[in-house]
């Protein structure tokens, strides 16, 4: 797991984990994914706060981007 922020965005408060799932809030900029830290990012689409299962073991990278 990777939090990052981009320059003029607020930063990223860590998740909470909650069993398998991690909550991701945040106030300001819009929250995207990548299964690789070099991209490509998505945008998730996603309203704070996010909830993600762990479960699924898979790799994912998560950063808020300044719109």
């Amino acid at each position: 797991l990777l939090l990052s922020t981009n320059v003029g965005v607020p930063p990223f408060p860590p998740p909470v984990r909650n069993g398998n799932k991690l909550v991701f809030t945040w106030t300001t900029g819009s929250l995207q994914s990548s299964t690789n830290v070099l991209g490509p990012w998505t945008p998730t689409g996603a309203t704070s706060p996010y909830t993600t299962d762990m479960s699924n073991n898979v790799q994912m990278y998560f950063r808020l981007s300044n719109p």
